[in-house]
């Protein structure tokens, strides 16, 4: 998988979805837009599916410009790059999220 490199979440879940054969591409915003799109109920955090990406405002300068991206790994936590891999629940993980 890509390496955990600061400021490079979405390249990190490209990196993780290519080693199981899954082409995904963009930034965060760039993959949020596209998965708005082709599933509008994707803000029900109800039923995410394990593998899922989940998609967010990010926090600082490069959030602003990107948003922040990472795996939902199922039993209510998210796996990320934030400089080095972080597992944690998905309640924390929307709250660091500015929008």
């Amino acid at each position: 998988t890509y390496p955990c490199t600061a400021n490079w979440c979405a390249a990190w879940v490209q990196g993780v979805y290519e080693n199981v054969g899954l082409d995904l591409y963009g930034n965060a915003i760039d993959m949020w837009n596209w998965y708005k799109d082709v599933y509008p109920s994707s803000t029900d955090m109800s039923n995410i599916p394990p593998g899922a990406y989940v998609c967010g405002s990010g926090v600082g300068y490069m959030g602003s410009l990107y948003g922040h991206v990472g795996i939902y790994i199922g039993n209510g936590l998210v796996a990320n790059n934030i400089g080095y891999h972080s597992i944690e629940p998905l309640s924390s993980w929307i709250s660091w999220q500015t929008e």
